[in-house]
This record gives C-alpha cells, sequence and structure tokens, in this order.
C-alpha cells in the first residue's frame, strides 16, 4: 500500500502579514508563495486598469446611461496605452506624451480633453484609495494647436427633403426632431399619451436606453434635470401627427400597435434606409441644431432656448448661437464675393 503523502506547512510574510502556505511538495509551496507575492504587489501597487475597472464601477452609478456612455470610448483608449502599468509609475511626462501624440492624429479639442479627464479621474480615485500622493495629470496640457469641434448644421437641402418627404412611417421622426429638438432617446421614448394637442405641448420626462442586444429600456428621466421640460407642439408637426390613426403607445415603435420604442438594430437600420433613399447627409444630432437655429431666427435668447433644448448650461446654448451667427457671417461675405466678382 502507497503511503499517503504529507501535507507541507510553511510560515512566510506576504506584504505585513505572516501566513501559512501547504501544499505536498516544495515546488507546489514555492508556487504558492509566489503567487501570494504577486497578489500583493497588485494590491499595494496595481496597475491603471485595476483602478480604471473599480473607478468605472462607482463612477457609473452615479451618473446617467448616455453619459457612462461617453466614457467608454476614451476609457479604452487611455487604458491601451497605460493598462498594464503600475499606478505609482505613471509619470505627468508620460500623459503629456500621450496627450500630445492623441493630438496629433486630428482629434478635436473636446476629444482629446475627455481622455485627459478620464486619466485625471482614474487618477484621483487612486488617491482617494491610498495607492498615490499626488496627480500628475496637474502639469499636463493641450495643445494649443487643438481646435475646438463645432458640429456642422444641416444643409439647406436636407432640410426641405426631411420637410418633403415626412409621412407617418419613419420619415416622421426626422421630422419630429426638427420641429422639437428633442434627443434621440427623449424622442424614441414619447408616446402619444404625452402629446397635448390642446395646449400644443409635449411632456419630455423619460428617454429609451438600449441594453444588452440593443433592447430598449425606458428610464423615467432624462440626460440632466434641466432635460426634464415641455416642448411647443409647433403647428407643422401637430398637422402631421393628427394625421396618425393611433394615439396611444410609443409614437416611434416597429410595432403596429406602438407598444414598444424601436430596438437599437431596427431604428439604425432604419435610418441608415432613410438616409440612402432620400441623399439625407445629416445626423439625428445635427437637427437638434437646426432646432437652435430656429430659436435663434425667431429671436429668443440664449436662456429661453436653453430650456427648449433641455441644455443644463446657458453657455452650450450660447456656444450654438455664436456657431449660428458666425455661419451666417461666413454665408454673407460669400454672397458679397460672388457678387462682386
Amino acid at each position: 500500500m502507497a503511503k499517503k503523502k504529507q501535507r507541507i506547512e510553511k510560515k512566510v510574510k506576504i506584504g505585513d502579514k505572516r501566513v501559512s502556505v501547504y501544499g505536498y511538495t516544495a515546488f507546489e509551496i514555492q508556487q504558492k508563495i509566489e503567487n501570494l507575492q504577486a497578489a500583493a504587489e497588485r494590491k499595494a501597487n496595481p496597475t491603471f486598469r485595476d483602478i480604471a475597472d473599480n473607478w468605472q464601477e462607482e463612477h457609473d452609478k452615479n451618473i446617467e446611461y448616455y453619459t457612462a456612455d461617453c466614457y467608454k470610448a476614451p476609457l479604452k483608449d487611455v487604458n491601451a496605452e497605460f493598462g498594464d502599468v503600475r499606478i505609482t509609475e505613471i509619470t505627468p511626462i508620460d500623459i503629456q506624451n500621450f496627450i500630445n501624440a492623441y493630438s496629433l492624429k486630428g482629434y478635436k479639442r473636446q476629444t482629446v480633453k475627455l481622455r485627459l479627464s478620464v486619466i485625471k479621474q482614474v487618477l484621483d480615485y487612486a488617491i482617494l484609495h491610498g495607492l498615490i500622493q499626488t496627480n500628475p495629470t496637474m502639469t499636463v496640457t493641450i495643445p494649443r494647436t487643438v481646435k475646438n469641434g463645432v458640429r456642422e448644421l444641416p444643409s439647406a437641402d436636407d432640410i426641405e427633403k426631411i420637410k418633403a418627404v415626412v409621412s407617418n412611417g419613419f420619415e416622421l421622426f426626422p421630422f419630429f426632431v426638427l420641429y422639437t429638438g428633442l434627443r434621440k432617446e427623449e424622442a424614441l421614448a414619447i408616446r402619444y399619451e404625452d402629446i397635448d394637442f390642446e395646449t400644443d405641448s409635449i411632456a419630455v420626462n423619460k428617454v429609451v436606453i438600449f441594453t444588452g442586444g440593443g433592447k430598449p429600456t425606458i428610464r423615467a428621466h432624462t440626460k440632466s434635470a434641466a432635460g426634464m421640460r415641455t416642448a411647443p407642439l409647433l403647428a407643422p408637426l401637430k398637422r402631421m401627427l393628427e394625421q396618425s390613426e393611433r394615439r396611444t403607445g410609443y409614437v416611434f415603435s416597429a410595432k403596429a400597435d406602438g407598444s414598444e420604442p424601436y430596438a437599437k438594430g431596427t431604428f439604425d437600420y432604419s435610418f441608415s434606409k432613410y438616409r440612402k433613399q432620400y441623399d439625407i447627409k445629416c445626423g439625428i444630432h445635427q437637427l437638434r441644431h437646426e432646432y437652435a437655429t430656429f430659436c435663434y431666427d425667431a429671436g429668443l435668447d440664449a436662456k429661453e432656448a436653453q430650456k427648449l433644448l433641455g441644455h443644463s448650461k446657458e453657455s452650450v446654448t450660447r456656444d450654438i448661437y455664436t456657431h449660428i451667427r458666425e455661419s451666417r457671417q461666413q454665408e454673407a461675405i460669400r454672397k458679397l464675393n460672388a457678387f462682386i466678382t
């Protein structure tokens, strides 16, 4: 009968603690000790990715779905650069070199700024948990050569086509956004019950978010507190909506009875098909920008337009107004040049 192997115990110090390690061979015990030492080292001096994962988990609990979604691409880019680097080994020059290199790719200032913001927030989280003493992003700057990005207004041709081809099919969606200024996720959540044809108003109080597999889920609040608002039901849109045979359910739905909003895949396919069929170049958010142009041309000040658009800060609306004004000046100069020459 084979003799039963005796389990061996070895006491070692791992970090600040003495622990017992058990095994049947010296080699097995040594492997376990090395694994424990590596785990202790990782805990005491984790990688950027370790901290970023914990930060993201806590951060996403306190922000809206669409805000969290905006952080995914920046976090992926930052992890690709610093993910495997120990948190204590990241220096200001490392971060500055990353920002400089990323800027050279031609991205706009807000895109670069978001990457730097993610790094700063992750490292602030590391300070909070006693892993580092100072944040190396404090001296990092975005190169002055990086330009501010401005979303282009839709062309007059696109706007005319959207107005001309409107129907109670999918064509109603861009027409709806054009005359309400709602965000895509707000518009997709609108039910006929939210529309008051007597007071000519639309209650904006929920959004659609897309979960696993692009399934639509209703969240009973908007991107920010400012997003909870009442939008005016303008005459052109009212005339179109009054032609609908339905008065209940979601206005935009793949279901005949409007029982649920579009799934992500269905919406994306329908919008792509719509743009191709009518040769429309602009995107959904540009139509929201065009609504801001309506506000500007109607003489609404930035504060009034802010309430209609649901911007959390008046400065956002003012920036759009500035862009509209500058675009008009450029067009005026073009016309004047054309006349002179």
